[in-house]
């Protein structure tokens, strides 16, 4: 790791370590909150003695200038067992005093003690009868988040109003086998019909993708003598992505787990320079992943859920051959659709999805500093992962997007102008390109038998036009092409080195890997929209137009060096950048 490199990992450590997350506890919610006012009568509020079949708890907290909700449903399907929570009626109680295996309590008011005793005496009418009493935070004075106690039997003092219940102390990951668990929807199930309610729910709890990367170099080093420098001062993420948890457990067997994502106004650059001295034939993979970020996570306490998002960034570079020094660069935004959403099921292997997930782009052309022939392609990875860990259980999901700009680099060597409107013998034509993929992901899960998925949302690799650079010797006054542009005279043969069309229609990626995806067609033959201002220009900075204009043979070539400094001017169907670089002659 070079100096750069470990100025860049200073500071990147310095990042995360400002970015430190903290679990967001959701608090209760308790029904009364829930409740429209004025509706309480005698019956209304006797029934909250009743035991139920089926009971919802609720929790809820800010989290990233939005109401975070989580939803827990439990079901007592069996006629032997029952469910009762004591928010409904701690009002009606005057104390209460629970130990691991007790729990006694006295009611103000001889009524409800009365309904209270009728009720709950359905424990005490056969063996295998229990319930499921659930104390709400701080009920017990020592209980830090609702509690589970299993009820077997009680006894009552009615002079006292008291009722003395044998209950023992559980998890809930032990109290309940049957329910249904959400986190991020803003309203109770209960209210889902209405307008209000429905507008409510579309509203999704959101993890933060805003992150540019914090550094404008990284250098991978090759061997003593040569590197490749990744430079980039507009790299990185902007939006948020909105999210669900939900899950489902059916006596004790998971049946259903999945998230649910969908972009909020996110977008992702890579406008990478990258910079080499370097001399290999091969094809060479260069990448660097940076620490992970932890984002705020949400935590339901006792063991509910706790869900911990992560930002994972990567840079790297693909190159087929390099030989000589240069910089080329290139710029690409790629921007997703709010109406995209992809939910990942966490149990049976599969992703779903809907709405438009192609994304729109915004580019910048290529620019060349030297001659070279090659293939390049740099690309930025970002992934959001979400591990998440309810009564025991554990998942992990990610959702992956990766742009990137490539580009094959073909060498002219003529005695012919190898650019249209442009004088010099040698050149590099380029036929760019730019793409994004987006992935989805199961990375962990704890339950035995789960395969892994990890599934393309979109891949596709788009052309862009053209370009054509021209370097070292020029024509002279005696050595003019037959017609202008590119044609060749009847008396005058060239050799070029590249004669392929690139495609003009995207090209559909691989769909395993962003980083295997092919080049588009090599050795592009397409010429870039030049105007005619180079002679102007020229004159006007300065430029030795005998340096420029001469042509040397190749033993001239072979015993001298001389620098010029030359004007590319690069077209593409976006916009027209203009350059000024030396190049060696």
């Amino acid at each position: 790791m070079g100096p750069l490199s470990l100025i860049s990992f200073s500071y990147w450590t310095l990042f995360v370590l400002i970015h430190r997350a903290f679990a967001i506890v959701l608090q209760d919610i308790p029904p009364s909150a829930l409740q429209p006012r004025g509706i309480y009568g005698r019956n209304t509020v006797m029934s909250a003695l009743d035991l139920r079949s089926t009971e919802s708890f609720l929790w809820g907290g800010p989290s990233n200038g939005s109401l975070t909700v989580g939803n827990l449903t439990v079901y007592a399907p069996h006629e032997d067992e029952n469910l009762l929570s004591m928010e409904r009626f701690n009002g009606m109680l005057s104390s209460i005093a629970c130990s691991n295996t007790t729990v006694n309590m006295t009611f103000k008011d001889d009524d409800a003690f009365a309904y209270a005793q009728r009720t709950w005496d359905w424990v005490n009418g056969a063996d295998n009868h229990s319930f499921v009493m659930i104390a709400s935070t701080g009920d017990c004075g020592w209980n830090t988040h609702r509690q589970p106690f299993l009820v077997s039997n009680l006894t009552y003092d009615e002079l006292s109003n008291k009722a003395f219940l044998n209950a023992t102390v559980q998890s809930w990951e032990e109290a309940i086998h049957t329910y249904e668990l959400d986190v991020g929807s803003l309203m109770p199930p209960e209210a889902s019909s209405s307008t209000k309610a429905r507008r409510a729910t579309d509203k999704q709890l959101t993890i933060p993708f805003d992150f540019p990367l914090p550094l404008s170099q990284w250098v991978f080093p090759i061997d003593k003598d040569s590197s490749v420098i990744f430079e980039c001062d507009n790299c990185g993420t902007h939006g948020s992505f909105a999210f669900n948890f939900h899950m489902e457990t059916f006596l004790f067997i998971p049946t259903k787990a999945q998230i649910t994502l969908s972009p909020r106004s996110v977008f992702a650059t890579v406008s990478p320079q990258i910079s080499f001295s370097a001399n290999f034939t091969s094809t060479k993979n260069f990448e660097y992943a940076f620490p992970p970020i932890s984002l705020d996570g949400i935590s339901i306490p006792g063991g509910i859920i706790e869900l911990g998002p992560e930002l994972v960034m990567s840079i790297g570079i693909q190159a087929g051959g390099l030989r000589g020094s240069a910089t080329a660069g290139a710029s690409v935004a790629a921007s997703l659709n709010d109406d995209a959403q992809v939910t990942v099921n966490l149990l049976k292997p599969g992703v779903s999805k809907t709405g438009n997930w192609e994304p729109s782009y915004t580019t910048k052309p290529f620019m060349l500093s030297a001659q070279l022939s090659t293939t390049l392609k740099a690309y930025e990875k970002n992934s959001i992962q979400l591990a998440a860990k309810a009564f025991g259980m554990g998942f992990s999901a990610g959702l992956n997007l990766s742009p990137y700009v490539s580009a094959t680099f073909a060498e002219i060597i003529s005695t012919q102008p190898v650019c249209s409107n442009d004088q010099h013998l040698t050149g590099v034509k380029i036929a760019p390109a730019y793409g994004v993929e987006v992935r989805a992901s199961v990375v962990m899960t704890t339950i035995k038998s789960t395969p892994l998925v990890d599934v393309q949302l979109w891949g596709l690799e788009y052309p862009l036009p053209g370009l054509c650079y021209g370097f070292g010797l020029t024509m002279t006054n005696n050595t003019s092409p037959a017609s202008s542009g590119t044609s060749l005279g009847k008396n005058t043969t060239a050799t070029t080195l590249s004669r392929a069309k690139a495609s003009a229609t995207p090209k559909p990626m691989s769909s395993h890997n962003a980083s295997n995806s092919s080049i588009i067609a090599s050795n592009s033959h397409i010429m870039p929209k030049v105007t005619g201002i180079s002679q102007a220009l020229s004159s006007s900075i300065g430029l030795n137009s005998t340096k420029t204009q001469s042509l040397q043979t190749s033993s001239q070539r072979e015993r001298t060096q001389s620098t010029a400094s030359t004007l590319i001017i690069a077209s593409s169907a976006h916009e027209s950048m203009l350059y000024r670089n030396t190049t060696t002659a």
